[in-house]
């Protein structure tokens, strides 16, 4: 049997970026833009957030939690660069 061996390794961490992307709604490709900050959050991204990351499978943060998180940081990334 042929068995195709890549000459390239993927950790496991990069499947779980493009998975998470596609789970929140923003994509496979937007992944790393979203962790640097550069993709704000906006109503869907938060819906997606708050369907996904719940904490110990009983408390969910709601979409407005993300929205404000967003809101806080581009408020304070421009405080700070003044």
């Amino acid at each position: 049997m042929n068995q195709y061996k890549p000459d390239y390794a993927i950790p496991p961490g990069e499947t779980v970026k493009e998975i998470f992307g596609v789970l929140i709604g923003i994509g496979q490709r937007n992944v790393d833009k979203f962790f640097k900050g550069d993709i704000r959050i906006n109503k869907k991204i938060a819906k997606g957030l708050s369907d996904v990351l719940v904490s110990n499978g009983d408390i969910r943060i709601n979409e407005q939690f993300w929205i404000n998180l967003d809101k806080n940081y581009i408020k304070t990334k421009k405080r700070i660069s003044k």
